[in-house]
């Protein structure tokens, strides 16, 4: 799908992700999206086949994005922990210009209960899995962390604060402290160093 996306499919799913970020879930319908793009109905099933289609689609589009915010970090020539500081403010800087929208993908595979839907949720955090794994890997081949460090499970913990704090500040209305980055990398870097 990420190479084959049309000019007309990318706008779609441009005004799709607009509708989850002001909406949640229950915002993207067919008809609110015909009507953000200026067209029928019909016009958009052209292009997606189906709802379903379109939010598989979104999945991989929402890597796209998220890969040109967090790839120059990845690759950068950075020490760790820096690196992965440099990561952590990335992926909050992008959660929050899209409010937040992967939580709602997410919520919407749990809630249609769909196989495939679930298995697109899936690769995309493989896919942040796999670009924590690398600078945690990188740090680990540099002896900077720990030889035996478990890097999925790592890697687990890392997302896993991320999603935690950014689902605190969406439903609290919060904005993102900071400082709470600093504090869990202190806390994860006392524990994973070498």
């Amino acid at each position: 799908m990420e190479a084959t996306l049309k000019k007309r499919q990318t706008e779609i799913l441009e005004a799709a992700l607009n509708l989850l970020a002001r909406g949640g879930s229950h915002a993207l319908t067919t008809r609110n999206l015909a009507r953000a793009l200026e067209v029928t109905e019909p016009a958009l099933y052209r292009h997606f086949e189906s709802k379903k289609d379109l939010l598989k689609a979104l999945y991989s589009f929402v890597w796209q994005k998220m890969r040109g915010k967090f790839l120059p970090v990845v690759e950068a020539r950075m020490d760790f922990p820096e690196k992965l500081e440099t990561f952590l403010h990335a992926f909050f800087d992008y959660l929050v210009e899209n409010r937040g929208v992967n939580l709602v993908l997410l919520s919407e595979a749990i809630h249609h209960n769909d196989p495939e839907l679930k298995e697109a949720m899936l690769g995309l955090l493989e896919r942040i899995y796999g670009s924590i794994e690398t600078i945690l890997e990188e740090a680990r081949d540099k002896g900077t962390i720990k030889g035996n460090l478990d890097l999925r499970v790592a890697a687990r913990m890392v997302l896993g604060f991320i999603q935690a704090t950014v689902t605190r500040a969406l439903i609290s209305g919060e904005s993102l402290d900071p400082r709470t980055v600093d504090t869990f990398l202190h806390i994860f870097w006392e524990g994973a160093k070498a």
